[in-house]
């Protein structure tokens, strides 16, 4: 009984720990800056970042990002490419107004498990192979932050890694979130939703930050925010 009850209660605590409420809470907060566009349409990076302050406005890039780089190559290396392809189409649109002080926000994210990158599940089908899989050993995540500035054209870029490991995820569990959230899960790379309260009672560790495996390091943001507004 006092097993299952210390089981019980580090259940508790990970559901607490990795919910989106404590996700946002635990956010790097920014100091006062310009007002940013965020490039992406991902829910996640925009709760976070309003999570951090900031006042920003949301543009899409909307790019054929499969269509840039090697999907059997260095996943960091792939994530910072079309991170900056996304900023690059959206300098493009918005270099009509020359005294634009606001700080353009792209960024992309992949998961890597058993050595392959994994991307956005093509079909329900491999949504449910990829979480499926998550029980048998520990995936990661790579994302990248592209940050550039609109008034004096200065870009940084970075990345940030993480990782998380679940225990054996239920197949009553997988059947239960793909027929509630099946369409939101496969907006995420690698079908990866951690912040999910069906998914985060299975969760053994997570390394390096939810806000990282949920597709915004807040902590990478701030440095590169900090390396972009003093000229470091």
């Amino acid at each position: 009984a006092e097993y299952r009850n210390t089981l019980s209660m580090l259940a508790y605590l990970w559901m607490a720990t990795v919910s989106l409420d404590a996700a946002l809470r635990s956010v790097s907060k920014l100091p006062s800056t310009p007002k940013f566009v965020l490039g992406s349409s991902s829910r996640s990076r925009r709760q976070l970042l309003a999570a951090t302050g900031a006042s920003f406005d949301i543009m899409s890039p909307d790019i054929d990002e499969y269509a840039i780089g090697d999907r059997t190559g260095d996943p960091a290396t792939l994530v910072k490419l079309v991170a900056t392809a996304k900023a690059d189409a959206l300098v493009a649109r918005l270099l009509d107004d020359e005294k634009d002080q606001r700080i353009l926000i792209t960024g992309d994210q992949v998961v890597t498990f058993d050595g392959k990158i994994r991307e956005k599940p093509k079909d329900l089908n491999e949504c449910r192979a990829f979480v499926q899989s998550y029980s048998r050993k520990p995936c990661a995540t790579v994302g990248a932050i592209c940050l550039h500035s609109l008034e004096t054209g200065k870009r940084t870029i970075g990345v940030h890694e993480a990782s998380v490991s679940f225990s054996d995820i239920p197949d009553d569990v997988v059947d239960s979130l793909i027929r509630q959230d099946g369409p939101t899960f496969m907006k995420c790379a690698g079908g990866l939703m951690v912040e999910h309260p069906l998914l985060a009672p299975y969760i053994v560790q997570v390394r390096h930050g939810v806000d990282s495996i949920m597709g915004l390091s807040t902590a990478l943001l701030k440095d590169l925010l900090d390396e972009l507004l003093n000229d470091k």
